[in-house]
């Protein structure tokens, strides 16, 4: 599974994030300024 972070004032694409912790990670770091979208990666 893998997850995009995504800036919810400007749309760009904050980073991807290959597992839970890495997003959990940047998550704290962005405060609530973002948008997280779930990957479906084949």
């Amino acid at each position: 599974m893998a997850f995009r972070v995504i800036d919810s004032e400007t749309g760009k694409i904050i980073m991807d994030a290959g597992d839970i912790i890495s997003l959990i990670a940047v998550i704290e770091e962005l405060g609530d300024k973002y948008v997280v979208k779930q990957l479906d990666i084949h």
